[in-house]
């Protein structure tokens, strides 16, 4: 395996990690937003 298919594979790993952080933060905001009512 090449250098460039690491990096592509890392960068994939990052796009999938930002974006589940992002569903993440927006669940946990939903959450305690439920939680005051």
């Amino acid at each position: 395996m090449d250098s460039n298919g690491i990096l592509s594979i890392c960068s994939c790993i990052n796009r999938l990690a930002m974006e589940l952080e992002g569903a993440l933060v927006f669940f946990l905001f939903r959450v305690s937003n439920s939680k005051r009512f």
